[in-house]
């Protein structure tokens, strides 16, 4: 699927340093909105979000990405003073490319009833062996 190939480094070959350190921020800090996905298929999707810069108001961001299988083409398209392929566009990249990577990793996490299971087994290993012992009888004193 073409956002499994929205990857940090992937997306930092389309953008320069100093716009991708930006962006690093502007995806950690809450400044990108959640991606609005327009148009999304195995090998194309188009996504906008809002993402706060210097500006008073936020910056409306349009992401494009298209893959032939073998090569990326990501494109970004932004209202600030820059346009093509600025810190903004990187944000939205990084922003969409997490989600579908903490979606994947979630879908790959075992749910509790299997961790529990798992870790019932584990117990069960370290557990004495049960034999038949005779009793032993107790003395007390006082």
């Amino acid at each position: 699927m073409i956002l499994s190939l929205l990857s940090p480094h992937e997306i930092a070959s389309h953008f320069d340093a100093g716009s991708m350190r930006r962006a690093h921020a502007y995806a950690e800090d809450g400044s990108t909105s959640r991606p609005d996905i327009l148009s999304l298929d195995e090998h194309h999707v188009v996504a906008n979000a809002y993402v706060s810069g210097s500006a008073r108001t936020a910056y409306v961001v349009r992401l494009e990405a298209e893959s032939d299988g073998v090569e990326l083409d990501l494109q970004t398209l932004c209202n600030c003073p820059v346009r093509f392929q600025c810190k903004h566009g990187a944000a939205l990249a990084l922003v969409l490319g997490r989600t579908f990577h903490r979606r994947e990793r979630a879908a790959e996490t075992p749910t509790w009833e299997h961790r529990l299971s798992e870790l019932l087994e584990q117990l069960a290993d370290l557990a004495p062996p049960e034999r038949d012992l005779p009793g032993v009888a107790l003395g007390f004193t006082y």
